[in-house]
């Protein structure tokens, strides 16, 4: 694969430049890579710690992986299946596919033991055509033969796949239809967290639509129209109406002591509309939202006024 450098990322070194091509998910392992003689610049091995100039034509190779992950029985709620793909409804806490630290104890390791998956796509996440977050609950598709993951792919590209949220943020939200346009790039204080980035960032899309107020937060269903890592929990915090229950980009501690413990972000995939990859017919699922979030709401709508003016 080839990643001509752009005049954003003169200067910076090639490791970190790394960790923005197709493939590369840190700046460990594009260390790795370039130690293992992987990477060249302009023809040449690089050092590591190397920085380039505007225009350098960076070519780089991820090395096969030549073993599946481990199929573990794992109990996971299907809601739809066939020869194609599978629906599942994840639940909190369970990693999509397996990472650094995370070997195990995956979705797909639950998929794997079983049914098949697609073999096109990276091997240690085969079939797996959009993500979760770990501690996001709801719906997520996964293609089962290399022709749905193809069509997948493609309709994700052409953003023909709805993905709708349930979002509970901190604060009142004034608009009730809103659009965030803002681009999302790798926090370059903390490589793990994404931030937005508005010259270097990727394009990122956001729609929301509020649903209900409550005092001091809000309930707004959202859609994604792109798919960054984060997107809605870095787009709302930088718009100042961070999720409630983000550690990593809100509050470190939940402020109303009189609100259910959350240990989690309030963010659940609730809705996904698509047409079938294969047979074109159009279909729609719908996730409840899980008794820990729901529990959040019924306190906020017996203990908080509501705005009914929506």
């Amino acid at each position: 694969m080839k990643y001509r450098v752009p005049d954003s990322d003169a200067n910076k070194r090639i490791d970190i430049i790394l960790t923005e091509c197709p493939h590369i998910h840190s700046r460990n392992q594009a260390q790795k890579l370039i130690t293992s003689g992987q990477v060249k610049v302009d023809g040449q091995y690089p050092k590591k710690n190397q920085r380039l100039f505007s225009g350098q034509v960076i070519e780089y190779q991820i090395p096969e992986v030549t073993e599946l992950p481990e199929p573990q029985p794992l109990p996971i709620k299907v809601v739809f299946e066939d020869k194609h793909i599978i629906v599942v409804d994840k639940s909190a806490g369970m990693v999509v596919h397996p990472s650094a630290g995370h070997q195990k104890d995956t979705l797909v390791n639950a998929l794997l033991a079983k049914t098949s998956l697609a073999e096109t796509g990276a091997p240690d996440r085969p079939g797996i055509v959009h993500r979760l977050d770990k501690d996001t609950s709801g719906l997520i598709v996964v293609a089962k033969t290399n022709l749905s993951y193809q069509k997948l792919v493609e309709a994700i590209k052409k953003r023909e796949i709805n993905r709708f949220y349930l979002v509970l943020a901190e604060g009142r939200v004034e608009t009730e239809i809103g659009r965030i346009e803002a681009p999302i790039a790798r926090n370059p204080k903390n490589r793990q967290q994404m931030s937005v980035h508005l010259l270097k960032g990727k394009e990122a899309i956001t729609n929301f639509t509020v649903l209900k107020r409550y005092s001091g937060y809000t309930l707004m269903q959202v859609c994604l129209e792109t798919g960054r890592t984060h997107q809605i929990r870095v787009h709302l915090a930088y718009f100042g109406y961070p999720v409630f229950g983000d550690k990593t980009y809100g509050r470190k501690k939940q402020s109303n002591s009189g609100l259910p413990r959350l240990d989690r972000q309030f963010l659940h995939a609730w809705k996904l509309e698509f047409y079938h990859p294969v047979t074109s017919i159009p279909l729609k699922f719908v996730s409840r939202l899980p008794k820990d979030l729901s529990s959040v709401l019924k306190y906020l709508s017996t203990h908080t006024p509501e705005n009914h003016d929506l």
